[in-house]
């Protein structure tokens, strides 16, 4: 995969290693460990289904190892557009078995936006759902192989899920494969291309490394204290940045499980969350809102999540994060973006109230952010300027469609990333959303 590079300089990656900040492990390392130490305990529930460290491993060597078979590994990008059924995880830790690159594409994308997409990787190989007839289901195999064909693309695997279509291999069938775990991969090279768009009209391909990406899973399990113990809940789509990390890369980082909904209804996701035991989920203002409603419709006015409910996405009013957190949910406000996610964060276990909900928490350790105004100076408290960030979490660069971008400077001196976005200065090592966020 060809990418327009905007490397970190070697004087921040040797300080980001030599704080512990990334490091060498990799992805089938922790796949290892999981299945090795925790094998026996649950590692997703979706719906009826239970899986356990050991079957999930299982399967996504297996389908790692049919990823090998066909030539599939390091270099090769892999598009999946998958709903958030226990399969997807199989597949998303599966990729990263065989050491190829993942490039997962959020439900709503149709043939325009993965025609982009399909253009920008030219994937070797793609997965995607077939219609299985119920409420809502989208036969993303046809939209898969729509967006090929547009694009002139014609990967050498095609994998179907819950369903068959010609040429394409079932799901099933990969997972008899004999299991392959990459012994050993570069972590700096990319294994994730996350979309987005903003600035531009289709999708923006932002490329990351193994190092970069298991940075913050590393940061938040530790300042969240998550571990082993520990349960999530996530109605977002896993293929995007919010599921990524609270489904895929946090538990296979700590070792926690995670349930899997089928999409937001909040008094299913409050149901849920107390029939799991689920002690940490996340979402946007709406989620938080819509939460506190179910509650009072069942008559219950507390719902403890021990590991917090982190928050994002948009601006949370100060009232609602603290009628949550009267509510037990204990929220926790962050702010990034796909290029460098997580800047800024909160933890309930280390962090006061006024902290979590009236600011987007505390600057990420490793991670620098400056507040700029007009005149190209950093702004002081109390102002409004543009967030500039960068951190051990940033970006590689974009796909190739979008090198003129990168060179015409939207990767700014210091190597930091100008994010656009306006932000507040409440104190030397905190920040707030500015009234007007601009998009990225």
């Amino acid at each position: 995969m060809e990418f327009a590079p905007a490397p970190i300089a070697s004087s921040l990656a040797a300080r980001y290693r030599a704080e512990g900040l990334t490091s060498d492990v990799s992805f089938p390392v922790l796949m290892r460990r999981n299945a090795d130490m925790l094998g026996a305990r649950v590692a997703v529930i979706e719906g009826e289904a239970e899986r356990t460290w050991a079957e999930l491993i299982d399967a996504a060597a297996r389908f790692g190892g049919f990823l090998h078979a066909k030539g599939v590994g390091p270099g090769d990008v892999v598009v999946w557009q998958l709903p958030n059924w226990w399969e997807t995880l199989v597949v998303a830790y599966g990729i990263w078995a065989a050491g190829a690159i993942s490039s997962p594409v959020v439900p709503i994308y149709r043939e325009y936006e993965l025609g982009q997409v399909v253009a920008a990787v030219k994937p070797a190989a793609v997965v995607a759902s077939v219609d299985t007839g119920a409420p809502g289901a989208v036969d993303r195999v046809a939209i898969m192989a729509a967006a090929c064909e547009q694009a002139g693309v014609d990967p050498v695997v095609r994998v179907a899920v819950r369903g068959s279509a010609p040429g394409w291999v079932s799901f099933d069938d990969t997972v008899h494969a004999s299991p392959y775990l990459a012994p050993a991969l570069d972590v700096d090279a990319p294994a994730l291309v996350g979309w987005t768009s903003g600035t531009t009209s289709g999708a923006k391909g932002v490329v990351h490394s193994t190092s970069g990406l298991l940075s913050l899973p590393a940061r938040s399990t530790w300042q969240n204290g998550v571990t082993w113990t520990d349960r999530s809940y996530m109605p977002a789509p896993v293929a995007h940045a919010t599921g990524l990390l609270s489904a895929i890369a946090v538990p296979l980082y700590s070792g926690s499980s995670t349930v899997l909904s089928p999409g937001w209804d909040a008094e299913r996701a409050v149901a849920d969350i107390l029939m799991h035991g689920v002690t940490t989920t996340s979402g946007a203002a709406v989620f938080m809102r819509e939460t506190l409603s179910a509650l009072e419709a069942l008559g219950q006015d507390r719902m403890p999540l021990a590991a917090g409910y982190p928050c994002g996405g948009s601006t949370i009013p100060v009232e609602l994060a603290e009628r949550c957190d009267d509510a037990g949910m204990q929220p926790a406000r962050a702010w990034g973006m796909t290029e460098c996610p997580g800047v800024t964060s909160s933890a309930p276990r280390l962090h006061g109230r006024d902290l979590r909900t009236a600011t987007d928490g505390l600057v990420g350790r490793g991670c620098e952010l400056r507040l700029v105004g007009d005149d190209g100076c950093e702004v002081s408290p109390g102002t409004d300027g543009e967030a500039w960030v960068r951190g051990p979490q940033r970006l590689l660069g974009y796909v190739d469609a979008h090198r003129r971008r990168v060179r015409r400077g939207r990767l700014v001196p210091h190597r930091r990333r100008r994010a656009g976005p306006r932000g507040r200065c409440v104190h030397d090592d905190r920040a707030g959303q500015g009234d007007h966020q601009s998009r990225r």
